[in-house]
């Protein structure tokens, strides 16, 4: 019993697309309550404080707005800042964002070192 639950799961949440008569099926098959699932889920939103989250990140983005900006410098002297922040980062958490930033322009380099900055929380 419990097998074909999960087989009838596993062939549910497949990616092909069911027309309504088959998502009626699948439903009925794995006895799902789905008035009460949407209760549960409406339930969980109205509990949830969204105010405070929207002003929580309100305040974020506001304080990375507000963060200094970069001062101009020479392209060569903005890769060995870069260089050197992703060396403090570490080179396998830093690869995936920052592995071709010699070719970025001079904004995209600034950019890095602010990003970069407030990983390590040096832009506080």
């Amino acid at each position: 019993m419990k097998k074909k639950a999960i087989e009838n799961l596993v062939e549910a949440l497949d990616d092909e697309p069911i027309d309504k008569d088959e998502a009626e099926r699948a439903v009925k098959e794995l006895g799902v309550d789905v008035a009460k699932m949407a209760d549960r889920v409406r339930a969980k939103i109205a509990a949830a404080d969204l105010e405070s989250a929207r002003r929580a990140y309100a305040a974020e983005v506001e304080r990375l707005a507000l963060r200094r900006a970069e001062p101009k410098r020479p392209r060569d002297e903005q890769i060995a800042i870069v260089r050197a922040l992703v060396a403090k980062v570490g080179p396998a958490q830093a690869s995936v964002h920052f592995h071709k930033f010699e070719e970025a322009s001079d904004e995209e380099l600034a950019e890095m070192i602010a990003t970069l900055r407030h990983l390590l929380g040096e832009d506080e």
